[in-house]
């Protein structure tokens, strides 16, 4: 019998949440939920997180419904959040369920978008609260965190962007 692979759902609000299996292939993805966290020290602000409190970014070159960003648009630093199936999207605290979608990759995967918006994890944001990724300029497009309506927070967040140079 094959192990059940369940995510424990945490209070994502509150940047606290609880993977209760190692991050599995891509063919045994978990449930993904979307909850909300604060960012900032000088201006806190409110964004999307995923499961694990992590900070959720769109990129501007991607259109509505649609992922435009493969490739060397990611690398190194962003990864697609992904999501075995279309019906484990699930909203967390201060997100709201009717917003919340997939769309699906050129490979067949699916991302999980909010409002239509692929969402994206970066990886330097290696514990909740971090936002190294907010401001970055892309290939064909800019990186920013997602606000709770799930637009792009275009306003640097605290004192400058954290974007460090990449």
């Amino acid at each position: 019998m094959r192990p059940s692979r369940r995510l424990a759902l945490g209070v994502v609000g509150t940047c606290s949440a609880v993977l209760s299996a190692a991050a599995p292939a891509v063919a045994g993805l978990p449930n993904e939920t979307i909850g909300t966290a604060r960012i900032g020290q000088a201006q806190p602000t409110t964004v999307l997180a995923n499961s694990r409190g992590r900070t959720l970014y769109v990129y501007t070159g991607d259109r509505k419904g649609r992922v435009s960003c493969y490739g060397g648009c990611l690398a190194p630093y962003y990864k697609p959040l992904l999501t075995g199936r279309k019906a484990l999207a699930r909203s967390g605290s201060g997100v709201r369920q009717k917003l919340l979608g997939t769309v699906r990759r050129s490979n067949g995967q699916l991302q999980v978008a909010y409002d239509g918006h692929p969402l994206y994890t970066d990886t330097q944001d290696t514990r909740p609260g971090l936002y190294y990724g907010q401001a970055c300029q892309g290939t064909a497009g800019d990186w920013f965190v997602v606000a709770t309506s799930g637009n792009a927070n275009e306003k640097l967040i605290g004192e400058s962007s954290m974007c460090n140079g990449y």
